[in-house]
């Protein structure tokens, strides 16, 4: 049984030459995360995007397109006050279209802080993120959170 690459930032570059392969549209997503790289970020959503965000706050439910994902994104920045921060994410092996990336993410709302993993599962098709689910570790207190 081969071994499953789980921490693809170990791989080198040449594991990410294909635009197409789901593991370097994953980790384009994850560095672009990591950095703040909001352009490269959406760049790689695909314009009919599908996002589901978990749990039961003001942001959950399902967005529709890369417009949607964007405005999603910038009401949990001002909701944090430009807090949310990706501190560490790591890329799975692929399983067909699909692939998952485990980020660590922090926020702040004054004497609330938000440290907690997420899974991100991602189906992706033609180098784009067609669809993502995201699985949070604590999804009651990141409903607290966003909710306080």
């Amino acid at each position: 049984v081969p071994q499953v690459p789980w921490n693809i930032r170990h791989l080198g570059h040449n594991r990410f030459m294909a635009a197409n392969d789901p593991v370097a549209v994953a980790h384009a997503y994850g560095q672009a995360a990591l950095s703040g790289d909001v352009e490269t970020l959406f760049s790689l959503l695909a314009p009919d995007v599908i996002w589901h965000q978990p749990g039961s706050n003001q942001f959950s439910g399902t967005y529709n397109g890369r417009d949607a994902v964007e405005e999603l994104l910038s009401r949990q920045q001002k909701a944090s006050s430009g807090t949310l921060r990706f501190t560490d994410s790591i890329t799975s092996g692929p399983n067909g279209d699909l692939i998952t990336v485990r980020n660590r993410f922090t926020a702040q709302k004054e004497h609330f802080r938000l440290d907690t993993h997420s899974v991100d599962l991602l189906r992706t098709a033609d180098g784009q993120i067609t669809e993502l689910w995201i699985f949070t570790e604590d999804p009651q207190t990141a409903d607290r959170f966003w909710d306080w």
